[in-house]
């Protein structure tokens, strides 16, 4: 079982971000767990998650993960802004092992050089500057 950052670009006009990402997300989910058919990428998703703050280079809050932490302290941590970002205000050394744009088409880096992948993760940010991007942390 691992854990991997997803990308989801949405419309900044978009009223719900949250809920467009899970949506855009929705055909990859698996809620058997089995991922064993290629159409399937996960078995779970969180925004945020193992992966928040990442996109705004927030320094990490504990050495819980996000449930844990909300356990013991009685709140959650995760907060949708330190999740979201203008694409074109990507860190440059940010780079996510998929991402989902708004053709709902899924790219991944798995079969690719990480040469390959960071070309395809570029031109892809490149043609979509003006969306927002979403961190989801899913789970396979």
């Amino acid at each position: 079982m691992a854990h991997f950052l997803t990308l989801v670009l949405v419309e900044p006009t978009e009223p719900d971000p949250e809920a467009q990402a899970y949506a855009v997300l929705r055909p990859y989910f698996n809620p058997e767990g089995s991922l064993l058919d290629p159409r399937f990428k996960y078995d779970g998703c969180v925004i945020g998650g193992r992966y928040d703050g990442l996109i705004w280079a927030k320094e990490e809050r504990c050495h819980r993960s996000p449930s844990e932490y909300q356990k013991w302290y009685e709140f959650d941590v995760i907060r949708l802004a330190d999740n979201i970002r203008p694409v074109a205000d990507l860190p440059v050394e940010f780079i996510p092992f998929a991402v989902v744009a708004p053709d709902g088409e899924w790219r991944e880096r798995e079969g690719k050089s990480e040469r390959e992948w960071e070309r395809e993760f570029r031109a892809l940010v490149g043609a979509h500057i003006r969306l927002l991007a979403v961190v989801v942390d899913c789970h396979c």
